[in-house]
């Protein structure tokens, strides 16, 4: 089961409309080269075992689907 409660379709392409709203992050992308060369910070948790410890966390955590309040709050300000 996928987090919302429905079967997972893994064969099911993506439907990517190219639509965005004003605001979006379109391409994000993490580089802390900045920071280590200026305060020399290191990660202390390597990326995939930050991942695994997020998805263990997640495991017994149940979504709360709050789509419908978000589109309704972004529709009374006029952003969508």
């Amino acid at each position: 089961m996928g987090f919302t409660g429905y079967p997972i379709n893994e064969h099911l392409p993506p439907d990517i409309t190219g639509a965005y709203r004003q605001g979006d992050t379109r391409h994000s992308i993490a580089d802390i080269s900045h920071i280590k060369k200026t305060l020399g910070f290191e990660p202390s948790v390597s990326f995939q075992h930050g991942m695994e410890e997020l998805v263990e966390w997640g495991r017994d955590r149940e979504a709360i689907d709050g789509f419908a309040k978000a589109q309704d709050a972004l529709q009374q300000r006029g952003l969508i």
